[in-house]
C-alpha cells in the first residue's frame, strides 16, 4: 500500500473535527439541520485552512445515506465515495485549468442531469481564476440552479470576484488557525505515529506554517523524511527550514550590542556560507529582536510563541547585555527598512543586510535622549549643592523672564484694543522724542536681539545688513544679497521689527530694505556699520566657564 501524506490521512471527516472554524462549522450545522441549505457557498480564506475540506464535508452531509445530515455516517458507500474523491456526484473543478467560457458551458449542459443520490456538488477551486466571459455564462445557472445542485467556490482572493458572483452566493470567511491548534494538532499526530518530538520542534513547525494546517502538516513529514527516524529536535527543524538556530541569532545580537562589527559581518558571512538566505536572516533577527521587546516591556504570556527555556534564555541575555527598549525599537525599523530595500535588489541584498547591521553597531554607541536629559537634572542638581547663589540667581532670572512675558502679553492685549480705539490709547511721547541715527545703531543691538527671542530666522537675515540713513522717520536698512533683503521684506516681520523698535527707543519708525546696487550714487557717505550683536559678558557664564576649565566661545 502506497504511503498517505499527514495531510490526507489526517483530514477532518466530520464538521466536529475541523479545527479553528467553529463560526463556519456551527452555521453550516445549523442550516442543514433547519433545512435552510442554500445554492451556493462562497468559502473564502488563506491556504491551509480548510475551505475544500468543509466543502467535501459539506457534500458528504447531502448525500450520506442515512440522508442530509449534519453528522454522516462516514462508512456508507457515498461518504466513502467522496472521501476518496471518486464520487460521481461530487465533481471538483480546477478553476486555473478549467477558466474558459467552453468549460462553464458544459458545466450548464450537465448540471441539468440527475444525480445518482439526493444532490450533485460542484466544487469549484480558486474561481478567482476563471475568465470574465465564464463568470458571465454561469450567472444564469447560479442564479436559478436546479433544485439537486449545489455550487462551492474555493478562493484564496475574494476581491477578484464579480461583484454578480458574490451577490448570489453565501460568503463565509476562513480565518488563519492559531498556532495552539496547530501545535495540538501536531502532537496528536506525533502521539499517533508514535513520534518522539521536542516542543521547542513542533513550535517552530507551528510558528513557520502561518496560520495554515496543511503548511504544519507537510513540514512535520519532510522533517520526519530528513531524520530518517522517529525523533525530531529542534535543529533538525532549523535545517530542514532554513531557519537560523537561536544560538547564532544571540550572538549576533550580543555583537551588536558590544558595538562589535567585525564579528557581526563574520557571522553573518558563515550563515551565508552554509546556504543560509538573506532574507530569512533578516526576518530571523527581527523576530528575535521583537521577542526580546516583549520581555523587556514585560509582555503577558500568551504574546511569545516561545517554550520556557527559550524565554529563560532570552531574559538572562536581556540581563547581561543591558540592551534599552529604545535601541530595540531602532534596531527593528533599521531591519525592516533594509528587508523592503533587499526586496528590490536581489544582487545587492547582501550589502544591505551587512550595510544595516553595521548602522546598528554605530546606533548602540549613540546616547539616548532619555540618559541626557538625566545628566542635565543632576547636573541642575549639582549647581544648586554646589553654588546655591548662582542657583538662586538663575531662578531669580526665570521668574523676570516669566513676569516679561506676562508684561509682553498684557501689552499685546492693550496693542489689540488700541486698534479698536486708537485715539483713547495712542501715546503722547512718540511725537516729542528726537531720534538719531547714532542713537539708533547704539541701541540696534538690543532690537537685534529681541527679535532673535522672538524669530530667529528674521534676526539672522537682518544681521547681513547694515543701516544706511534715516529720514522723516524711515530707517533704511541696506542688503548685499536679496536673499537675506527678501528674509526681511514680509509684511509680518516688518511689523515685527517694527514694533521692536517702537518698544526700544519709545518712537515709531518705519523700516525700508534695499540692495546695495540699488543705492548705487545715491548711497550717503556717512552710512554707518552695523555693531557687533554678540550678547555683551555676562558673569555668570563667567563664573559656569570657570567652574568647568572652558573659555567662551
Amino acid at each position: 500500500m502506497s504511503y498517505t501524506v499527514f495531510a490526507r490521512k489526517y483530514r477532518p471527516q466530520t464538521f466536529e473535527e475541523v479545527i479553528g472554524q467553529l463560526h463556519i462549522s456551527q452555521t453550516l450545522i445549523n442550516a442543514i439541520n433547519t433545512g435552510r441549505i442554500s445554492h451556493a457557498y462562497l468559502f473564502c480564506g488563506s491556504r491551509g485552512t480548510g475551505k475544500t475540506t468543509t466543502a467535501r464535508i459539506m457534500a458528504k452531509c447531502l448525500n450520506c445515506e442515512t440522508g442530509v445530515t449534519a453528522k454522516p455516517c462516514g462508512i456508507c458507500t457515498p461518504c466513502k465515495e467522496i472521501s476518496r474523491g471518486m464520487s460521481m456526484d461530487v465533481i471538483e473543478i480546477d478553476g486555473a485549468s478549467n477558466r474558459g467560457i467552453e468549460d462553464i458551458r458544459d458545466l450548464r449542459e450537465r448540471v441539468m442531469l440527475a444525480p445518482n443520490r439526493k444532490y450533485r456538488v460542484y466544487i469549484i477551486d480558486e474561481v478567482h481564476m476563471l475568465t470574465p466571459e465564464a463568470f458571465n455564462a454561469l450567472l444564469k445557472t447560479l442564479e436559478e440552479p436546479p433544485a439537486h445542485v449545489t455550487f462551492i467556490f474555493a478562493t484564496t482572493e475574494p476581491h477578484k470576484l464579480p461583484t454578480t458572483i458574490l451577490s448570489r452566493c453565501q460568503r463565509f470567511d476562513f480565518r488563519r488557525i492559531s498556532m495552539q491548534n496547530i501545535l495540538k494538532q501536531l502532537q496528536y499526530i506525533c502521539a499517533e505515529e508514535e513520534i518522539q518530538a521536542d516542543a521547542d520542534a513542533l513550535l517552530l513547525i507551528a510558528r513557520a506554517a502561518q496560520g495554515g494546517m496543511r503548511d504544519a502538516e507537510g513540514v512535520l513529514d519532510q522533517v520526519i523524511a530528513y531524520t530518517g527516524e522517529k525523533k525530531i529536535v529542534r535543529e533538525d527543524v532549523t535545517m530542514v527550514l532554513g531557519m537560523v538556530p537561536e544560538e547564532a541569532l544571540i550572538s549576533i545580537t550580543n555583537a551588536i550590542v558590544n558595538q562589535n562589527d567585525n564579528s557581526v559581518i563574520e557571522l553573518v558571512n558563515a550563515l551565508i556560507n552554509n546556504g543560509m538566505d538573506m532574507s530569512q536572516l533578516n526576518r530571523d533577527i527581527v523576530l528575535h529582536l521583537r521577542n526580546l521587546l516583549m520581555i523587556k516591556i514585560g509582555c503577558v504570556e500568551g504574546v511569545l510563541d516561545i517554550t520556557k527555556e527559550s524565554k529563560d534564555v532570552l531574559k538572562q541575555q536581556l540581563e547581561d547585555s543591558g540592551i534599552s527598549v529604545e535601541f530595540i525599537l531602532k534596531a527593528i525599523e533599521c531591519l525592516r527598512e533594509a528587508n523592503e530595500q533587499m526586496k528590490y535588489s536581489h544582487a545587492q541584498a547582501r550589502m544591505i543586510l551587512e550595510t544595516a547591521l553595521v548602522k546598528l553597531c554605530r546606533i548602540r554607541g549613540e546616547v539616548p535622549l532619555s540618559e541626557i536629559i538625566d545628566k542635565l537634572i543632576h547636573l541642575e542638581q549639582r549647581l544648586s549643592t554646589s553654588c546655591p547663589g548662582f542657583y538662586a540667581e538663575m531662578e531669580e532670572e526665570r521668574a523676570e523672564a516669566q513676569r516679561h512675558r506676562d508684561t509682553k502679553i498684557q501689552s499685546g492685549i492693550l496693542q489689540s484694543t488700541e486698534l479698536l480705539a486708537p485715539t483713547q490709547f495712542s501715546s503722547p511721547l512718540d511725537a516729542s522724542i528726537n531720534l538719531s541715527l547714532e542713537k539708533v545703531l547704539q541701541a540696534w543691538p538690543d532690537i537685534w536681539e529681541m527679535i532673535n527671542n522672538e524669530r530667529p530666522a528674521v534676526a539672522s537675515h537682518l544681521s547681513c545688513g547694515r543701516v544706511s540713513s534715516l529720514n522723516d522717520n524711515i530707517l533704511t536698512i541696506e542688503f548685499d544679497s536679496s536673499f537675506h533683503k527678501t528674509g526681511v521684506d514680509k509684511l509680518e516681520y516688518r511689523e515685527l521689527i517694527e514694533s521692536k523698535i517702537r518698544e526700544n527707543m519709545g518712537k515709531p519708525l518705519k523700516i525700508k530694505t534695499v540692495l546695495a546696487q540699488e543705492q548705487g550714487q545715491n548711497t550717503i557717505s556717512g552710512t554707518k556699520k552695523m555693531p557687533s550683536i554678540h550678547p555683551k559678558s555676562d558673569p555668570r557664564v563667567e563664573r559656569v566657564a570657570d567652574m568647568f576649565e572652558g573659555n567662551r566661545v
